[in-house]
């Protein structure tokens, strides 16, 4: 697993996995393996010659659980910044439905705009209807046992891929 580096007012940033779960815990794995990933793929991909600064990130979301805003908060502060927003996207071939929206995010920095989509396969079926099932309230004790054994296989899963064989790059501009 890589490391995500930022800069905060010329100052340099490094985060790793570890940094993140000692920030949010384990409650919501899934979305903080996911938001650390979606990093990960961006900056590899769109930030290859510098790290982005703080200052100029900008996010967008087509979920937003708890997992996914502590990831980017700690990172990016974007949240706590004002530069983080949550959209509607109709899930596609290309992005994974999660149990309330889709694993759809957008980086942008300057010219620099990567949007990319978490691949609808990387996505175990039995997570989100356990997750689905949870938020009824005639949920069981099995329910909630079949729902950490699915949350354990999705987040192992996003954490041990590459970024690319977990996310779809879906648009991409560099500096012109």
């Amino acid at each position: 697993m890589g490391k995500l580096v930022v800069y905060d007012d010329g100052v340099e940033f490094e985060f790793g996995w570890q940094d993140l779960v000692k920030f949010h815990g384990h409650k919501s794995i899934c979305g903080l393996s996911v938001s650390f990933k979606a990093m990960e793929c961006a900056w590899t991909n769109l930030f290859q010659d510098s790290y982005p600064s703080r200052d100029s990130l900008r996010l967008e979301a087509g979920f937003a659980g708890p997992g996914i805003i502590d990831g980017f908060e700690l990172v990016t502060r974007a949240i706590s910044r004002d530069r983080f927003t949550q959209v509607r996207v109709e899930p596609t071939d290309l992005i994974a439905e999660a149990s309330n929206g889709v694993y759809y995010f957008k980086f942008s920095s300057g010219d620099r705009q990567i949007s990319l989509g978490l691949k609808p396969e990387v996505v175990p079926t039995s997570f989100i209807n356990a997750r689905r099932k949870l938020n009824g309230s005639d949920h069981t004790v099995s329910d909630q046992q079949n729902f950490k054994q699915a949350q354990q296989e999705f987040y192992k899963t996003i954490l041990d891929s590459h970024p690319l064989d977990a996310f779809n790059i879906l648009a991409i501009r560099q500096d012109a």
